[in-house]
């Protein structure tokens, strides 16, 4: 029996020793460079920006098409409450104006990423990635705004001990006054992308 134990003891301490090795040996999937005019600041880049990009930027487009997914959202509760055809012929502009600036934002993060991945210490490609990144940033967040704005607050019951909370749907306000202020508000705000913010200019 204690010969059979050690023999499992072993087995697991090889499998694991193998894992270990493999850990260490596999390559690293970024690099550091140094930039500046005595390259001492650091800046840390994917080997691969190719590879790495999709990764990279599906979380941020999920994010953006979830902006257009809530004006298919409002639209649906407009049509409920009889809003009326002015409402929900901004909501339809609104969305086409997401989804067009969606494509385009998807040109620019492509176009910054691999701009500055391939080539970090080049200030145009720098101020370009990180201005990019803030614009990302920028438009998620008023996305995220105008749904906070038009969703009702969720009424939380109280729930017995020790019994897990029902997921609850997200429910749009009724009021037909708020939903046309947040909206007109939402597109004041707003400032589409022009075509020539999707291309980065090169060195």
């Amino acid at each position: 029996m204690k010969k059979n134990l050690w023999i499992l003891v072993l087995a697991i301490i090889a499998v694991a020793s193998v894992v270990i090795v493999y850990l260490l040996r596999s390559p690293d999937k970024t690099r550091t460079v140094y930039c500046g005019p005595d390259n001492t600041d650091p800046a840390i880049v994917y080997k691969d920006p190719q590879d790495a990009f999709p990764s990279f930027a599906t979380g941020y487009n999920v994010k953006l098409e979830a902006g257009v997914n809530l004006m298919d959202t409002l639209n649906k509760a407009a049509s409920d409450i009889n809003a009326g055809s002015e409402i929900q012929t901004e909501i339809v502009e609104l969305r086409e104006k997401l989804n067009q600036d969606n494509i385009r934002m998807q040109e620019l993060m492509k176009s910054c990423f691999l701009a500055y991945h391939t080539r970090p210490c080049n200030p145009d490609a720098s101020k370009r990635y990180y201005d990019m990144l803030d614009t990302l940033i920028s438009r998620i967040t008023k996305l995220e705004e105008l749904k906070a704005s038009v969703v009702e607050p969720e009424k939380v019951e109280p729930q017995p001990k020790d019994t897990a909370t029902p997921p609850s749907t997200q429910v749009i306000s009724k009021d037909t006054a708020r939903l046309k202020r947040e909206l007109f508000q939402f597109n004041r705000r707003y400032t589409p992308m022009k075509l020539s913010d999707a291309k980065l200019r090169q060195p």
